[in-house]
């Protein structure tokens, strides 16, 4: 990025670098800024583009160090859209100091809709682009619909692909989000691609076959993983957990790990988790993709990265796991008594109704749990002829009284022959230890 002033600005770059940040640095610099604004515009006219760049490294300096400065700087337009979408990822926030990002800015408009592909980061099998979509109208909500990267040679490249939803979409108001790519295959994605996508509502596309074509420099994303053996177990009443290794890339940290199959709790999740490195400084989950489940017990569990920071030691931290008994975890409801047949013992789980479209439960949970709203069963269930059946959506709310009420729907129950059988994905049971584990 800035390719140009990049000769301009090395000298004051290492300059820069080596100024104490003073503890007041807001004041200072918001200070300077409103003293700017005072000035005639012809002097700030004579820095132009010099000016511009070293402004962006002192916004990327003050992310890390200073939030204040960074909501000041996300109202600034052409740099809000990379400032709210990396502040709270330190990895990210390091990758592009570190010119770890490809601007692309290539764009299609069609039906009065217009994409942008910003921009790239990848490293060997997860990959980040970053776009934008303008709408001629208002909607109440944007998403992309069946993205898919192909190569130049219209080769489907067969990657994974996760994304959110923009709501109270309004009109020419630029909405910038990221999709983030899985390469299964390590290392596959050609240089030159194309992506397609459709753009929809809440109802139905609103445009489709978007396309833009782009290149990227494979060289620019060549930086090798660091890999750290650990080949540990930790113990938490009795539960057994091996973790086997660390890698480290620019865009996530990984961590290995696997669980006993002697275990006699099904463990669903880990609470506070984090790493810390020598100093204290912590980098947590990554934003929606806290783990990824590779077989029955083996999981990977992803982090911000630390990849461009490279502290001398770095520990895996967590105070409590969440977990209950293996006999437990399969919940039996009899449809036609609207009770529950089977379900975990400690009583906090109820059956409340079933309907033609969907089942709701009442779940009790403390303090803890209130904010919490964990998928409390997978998607899949069983009825009473083994037959298989998934729910396509699920909801949730809160009562005062620390109950929270789930429903899952999409499936015709009167088709479904009772008893059904539905598995906990997670549950507000827990074993509790300090844990801390040297991984570097």
């Amino acid at each position: 990025m800035f390719e140009k002033e990049e000769g301009k600005l090395e000298g004051l770059r290492k300059k820069y670098n080596d100024i104490p940040i003073p503890p007041n640095v807001d004041e200072y610099i918001l200070s300077g800024i409103r003293k700017e604004k005072r000035r005639r515009a012809t002097t700030r006219w004579k820095w132009g583009a010099i000016a511009a760049s070293i402004f962006f490294i002192v916004m990327l300096t003050s992310i890390r160090v200073s939030p204040t400065f960074a909501d000041y700087v996300s109202s600034i337009p052409g740099l809000q859209k990379i400032v709210d979408i990396v502040r709270n990822d330190k990895g990210l926030v390091a990758a592009i100091e570190n010119d770890y990002m490809q601007e692309i800015n290539k764009s299609v408009e069609k039906n009065g809709i217009t994409l942008t592909v910003d921009a790239i980061i990848m490293d060997e099998d997860v990959s980040l682009l970053f776009y934008t979509i303008v709408a001629d109208q208002d909607y109440p909500s944007l998403f992309l619909n069946d993205p898919t990267l192909i190569s130049e040679s219209g080769e489907d490249l067969q990657l994974g692909y996760s994304y959110s939803s923009h709501s109270e979409i309004k009109k020419n108001e630029p909405v910038t989000g990221i999709l983030t790519i899985a390469d299964y295959k390590h290392g596959s994605i050609p240089e030159s691609l194309q992506f397609r996508t459709n753009i929809k509502n809440d109802f139905s596309d609103v445009v489709e076959d978007l396309h833009v074509s782009f290149s990227y420099d494979k060289e620019k994303f060549a930086k090798i993983k660091k890999v750290y053996e650990v080949d540990q177990t930790i113990t938490v009443e009795d539960q057994k957990i091996y973790v086997d290794r660390m890698e480290i890339r620019p865009t996530r940290i990984v961590v290995y790990v696997e669980y006993n199959n002697e275990n006699k709790q099904e463990i669903f999740g880990f609470d506070d988790i984090q790493l810390v490195d020598g100093n204290g400084e912590v980098w947590t989950p990554t934003d929606g993709l806290v783990y990824d489940k590779l077989d029955e017990n083996k999981i990977a569990l992803n982090f911000q990265s630390n990849y461009f920071a490279e502290p001398n030691e770095l520990f895996l931290t967590f105070t409590s796991l969440r977990a209950l008994p293996k006999e437990e975890i399969e919940v039996t409801i009899d449809l036609e008594k609207n009770k529950i047949v089977n379900a975990p013992k400690d009583g906090k789980l109820a059956f409340v109704d079933s309907s033609f479209w969907d089942v709701t439960f009442e779940l009790m949970v403390d303090e803890q749990d209130y904010y919490h709203h964990r998928p409390l069963f997978h998607s899949t269930f069983t009825d009473a002829n083994g037959k298989e059946y998934s729910f396509n959506n699920s909801s949730g709310s809160s009562t005062e009284e620390g109950i929270h009420v789930k429903t899952m729907g999409g499936v015709n129950m009167n088709e479904v022959a009772s008893p059904i059988t539905l598995t906990i994905s997670d549950y507000p049971n827990r074993l509790r230890k300090d844990v801390r584990l040297q991984l570097k």
